[in-house]
């Protein structure tokens, strides 16, 4: 893949709660609330009925993570998410910075991603969508 960042994945039950350091007798202790994303598998539903524009940072962060090792697969569901911004009636900023953290978040290897590019073309110009230019889409 092009330009892609692999992180080793935490165990999905590590659970971050505090932080804190010591240092010259002096202790410093956060404590902090937590969210994490692979909750969210289970409620992929709401998910997708949601409005919310954070629900498709969501559904992108779930399926890069189930499509690491399958590149087709990981195209369809980019073209499902960039799709369902223009059918939920995001606002064209909204569609844009959504859909420039979705194609960040979601490489694909430079042979697929041609074939995402040309599906998505297809795509808005069967559905007279507002038209991301390609600087835009770069």
């Amino acid at each position: 893949m092009s330009d892609t960042h692999f992180v080793q994945a935490s165990p999905p039950t590590w659970r971050p709660r505090d932080f804190g350091y010591e240092i010259f007798g002096c202790r410093v202790q956060f404590q902090f609330p937590i969210v994490k994303l692979l909750d969210y598998v289970d409620q992929w539903q709401s998910l997708e009925e949601s409005q919310n524009p954070f629900a498709t940072v969501v559904m992108a962060h779930l399926k890069t993570q189930k499509t690491r090792d399958n590149g087709e697969e990981r195209k369809n569901w980019k073209l499902f998410l960039i799709k369902r911004l223009y059918e939920k009636g995001y606002q064209r900023l909204d569609i844009q910075n959504l859909f420039r953290f979705i194609d960040w978040l979601m490489a694909l290897p430079d042979a697929i991603d041609e074939q995402f590019w040309q599906e998505l073309t297809r795509y808005e110009e069967e559905r007279r969508m507002p038209y991301i230019t390609g600087v835009e889409r770069r």
